[in-house]
C-alpha cells in the first residue's frame, strides 16, 4: 500500500504482502501530531500479523490489549486468540509466548521493578508471568466472573484486578525471590452494582480509581494494609470503560461508552473531585486512553491520546486545566480501537484494533 502524500507526508514503496503499514508520527510545536508513513516497525507489524490469529480458523484475531516492558525495548499484546505475545521492538522478534488462557484475554499489565506480566481474562482468571522467561509463575481465581482489567501500582507493591463480578481485587506483590506465590488476595473492594471494566492507579499509589458499568467511578484511597472507599464521581450516561491518571499530575480521565471522555481533577483520595471537561469528538464508545507529559509543557502540560470504536485516534493537548484536540484524527485503523499505549519512554504509540495487529507511532 502507497501512503497518501501531503504537505508534511513522505512517500513511502510499498510492503510485502502481509505486512501491515507502520504509522510514525511527531509531535511537531505545541504537541501538533504530523503523520509520516515509516517502515521502521515494519519487522514488528509483520510478525504481529501471523501471531493474531484465530487458532481455530485462519482469520485475525482482536487485539484487545497492549503493555510495555518498562524499558521500552519489548511489547506485549494480547487479546482474543488467548495468548500474550512479548516481542523485541526494534527486531519483531518473538522474545516469549505466554500461554495458559483458553479465552480471550482483555487486559495485560507490565510491572515497573520489570518482575511480572499480569493478565486477565474471560476465562475468570489473573495469571502472572515472569517477564524474563514468559514463564507462568502464579494463577489468581478468586473472581467469579471474566476479568477486565488489571494494573500494577507505581511501585510493584500491589496489583488490583476488576471484574464482571462487580468486584475489585487488591493482591499483595512480593518480589519472586522471596515467594514462588508472588501474588497475595489483601482486600475485595465492593460498591459497584456493575461490571468493573477499568482499574486504574494515581501516580502516588494512594489512589486506586474502578470504572463500572454502573456509570460511575469510585476513588479509593489504598494506605498501609486498608482501603477506603473515598469519593464517587458520576458525570457518564453510560458504563465507564477506560481510566488513566494524567502523569505527574491530579487529573483523571475516564472514557466512556456514551463517546465522552471526562476529565475531573483530584484533590486527595477522599475528597470530592471537580469535573473540569467532558470532551466530545469522538462517533461512538471510547475504550482506550494513555496520557504522556508535554515536552517542555507548563501549567501541568501533557498529551492525552483516546482510541474509540469510530475506528480514530484522538489526540488532544491539555494545559492549564484545559484540553483541546490537536490536528484530525488518526485513521490508519479501518476497525474499532480497543487499545492505546505510550511506551515508557514516550517514544513511541502503541495502539491495538480489533481483527488486526497493533500499529505503532513515534
Amino acid at each position: 500500500r502507497i501512503a497518501k502524500r501531503s504537505p508534511r507526508m513522505t512517500k513511502v514503496n510499498a510492503k510485502p504482502r502481509g505486512y501491515s503499514d507502520a504509522i510514525k508520527s511527531s509531535f511537531q510545536g505545541k504537541e501538533k501530531m504530523m503523520v509520516l508513513a515509516s517502515g521502521d516497525t515494519a519487522p514488528l507489524q509483520a510478525v504481529l500479523t501471523v501471531l493474531h490469529k484465530n487458532p481455530n480458523v485462519n482469520i485475525l484475531a482482536g487485539v484487545r490489549a497492549v503493555c510495555w516492558s518498562p524499558d521500552s525495548a519489548t511489547l506485549a499484546s494480547a487479546g482474543d486468540a488467548g495468548p500474550v505475545y512479548v516481542c523485541d521492538v526494534s527486531t519483531g522478534s518473538v522474545k516469549n509466548t505466554l500461554r495458559g488462557h483458553d479465552l480471550r484475554v482483555w487486559s495485560i499489565a507490565c510491572s515497573s521493578d520489570a518482575q511480572f506480566i499480569a493478565s486477565a481474562s474471560m476465562d475468570c482468571t489473573v495469571r502472572l508471568w515472569k517477564s524474563s522467561s514468559g514463564e507462568q509463575v502464579q494463577v489468581l481465581e478468586d473472581h467469579s466472573d471474566q476479568v477486565n482489567s488489571v494494573a500494577f501500582s507505581a511501585d510493584s507493591k500491589w496489583l488490583a484486578s476488576g471484574s464482571d463480578d462487580t468486584s475489585t481485587i487488591l493482591w499483595k506483590m512480593s518480589p519472586l525471590h522471596l515467594s514462588a506465590s508472588p501474588a497475595s488476595f489483601h482486600l475485595r473492594l465492593e460498591g459497584h452494582t456493575g461490571w468493573v471494566r477499568s482499574v486504574a492507579w494515581g501516580h502516588s499509589d494512594l489512589i486506586l480509581a474502578t470504572g463500572s458499568g454502573d456509570k460511575s467511578i469510585k476513588v479509593w484511597e489504598v494506605k498501609g494494609e486498608q482501603a477506603r472507599l473515598g469519593s464517587t464521581l458520576k458525570a457518564a450516561t453510560s458504563g465507564i470503560r477506560a481510566l488513566a491518571f494524567q502523569p505527574g499530575g491530579g487529573v483523571l480521565a475516564a472514557a466512556s461508552f456514551d463517546c465522552c471522555i471526562y476529565l475531573w481533577q483530584m484533590m486527595t483520595p477522599l475528597a470530592s473531585a471537580q469535573l473540569l471537561q467532558c470532551l466530545s469528538g469522538h462517533t461512538a464508545g471510547v475504550w482506550s486512553l494513555a496520557w504522556k507529559a508535554a515536552e517542555g509543557g507548563g501549567g501541568g502540560g501533557a498529551v492525552l491520546v483516546s482510541g474509540a470504536f469510530d475506528n480514530t485516534i484522538r489526540v488532544w493537548h491539555f494545559t492549564n486545566g484545559q484540553a483541546k484536540m490537536t490536528g484530525d484524527p488518526l485513521r490508519e485503523h479501518t476497525k474499532a480501537i480497543s487499545a492505546v499505549a505510550f511506551s515508557p519512554d514516550g517514544a513511541l504509540l502503541a495502539s491495538a484494533r480489533l481483527l488486526v495487529t497493533p500499529q505503532m507511532c513515534q
